[in-house]
């Protein structure tokens, strides 16, 4: 018998009918696709990456983690059997119901530049077609994806690079890119929608299902010698608000910090 899944509720980052000519992962970029909780065109989404159990959303001057948690239930079969008239329509019958749980984390940029551009890397040649937005009954044709997108000086001389990663244990990698005349202090990040902590240089975040962190496993500095470790470290502004710092020399040379966030909740 063929499984078809019937979804309960899916959340505002894509809608469930989509003609699909895409095999690419990558950051799908928003052209009218992305709806909020009550069907309404969300425009603050500007990329969006999808990935089993975490979902990333590139917002103008900051970022969003979506941590859902999925839970199958088996579609009652003498309730349904009430609403099937034909024993042929016994074969496309929905096996489950499925729901979502969802606990959204926003980052923002604080003190960011509010014209900071948004950059992509090359295009998918593939895409997606959407046509179930109401506002848009001729659909919404030819949505790309890209695995990178820099924020441009988001900061004076710094820029934030997210990428989609080679290695499929990982979600989403993210870089802080500053150039000389950069200042590392100029770097905060606050937390909403979470309760936070920094210990033993990992900010850590307790979220419905269990807890994320945000790590620093390492960072460097590049010029036209080669790269160089560098030791950076993350710094607590005040409450839910976190920057970097670091005891090196690195003014005249370019710095990349490379926070990694983890997942520890089952899914």
């Amino acid at each position: 018998m063929k499984r078809i899944l019937l979804i309960l509720w899916l959340p505002f980052f894509i809608p469930t009918f989509a003609q699909y000519k895409s095999e690419s992962v990558g950051f799908q970029e928003n052209k009218g696709q992305i709806v909020n909780q009550k069907g309404q065109l969300n425009d603050e989404v500007k990329y969006l990456l999808n990935s089993a159990g975490l979902n990333v959303q590139l917002r103008k001057n900051g970022f969003s983690y979506d941590v859902y948690q999925v839970q199958k239930t088996p579609f009652a079969s003498l309730q349904a059997s009430k609403t099937l008239p034909h024993p042929k329509d016994e074969q496309t019958r929905p096996q489950y119901i499925l729901s979502y749980k969802f606990h959204r984390i926003d980052i923002d940029f604080e003190n960011s530049n509010s014209k900071v551009e948004l950059i992509t890397g090359q295009s998918s040649e593939d895409f997606v077609n959407y046509y179930n937005i109401s506002t848009k009954p001729e659909g919404v044709l030819a949505v790309h994806q890209y695995k990178e997108v820099t924020y441009r000086n988001i900061y004076p001389h710094i820029d934030v690079v997210f990428t989609v990663p080679n290695d499929p244990e990982k979600t989403v990698e993210y870089n802080f890119i500053v150039h000389p005349g950069g200042k590392i202090s100029d770097i905060r990040l606050k937390f909403n929608g979470v309760v936070t902590a920094l210990d033993n240089n990992k900010i850590q975040m307790n979220v419905c299902f269990g807890k994320m962190q945000e790590t620093l496993p390492l960072s460097w500095t590049e010029d036209g010698a080669g790269k160089k470790k560098a030791t950076v470290k993350y710094r607590k502004i005040k409450n839910n608000v976190y920057g970097f710092e670091t005891s090196d020399a690195v003014s005249a040379r370019t710095l990349i910090i490379d926070p990694v966030p983890i997942r520890l909740w089952g899914t």
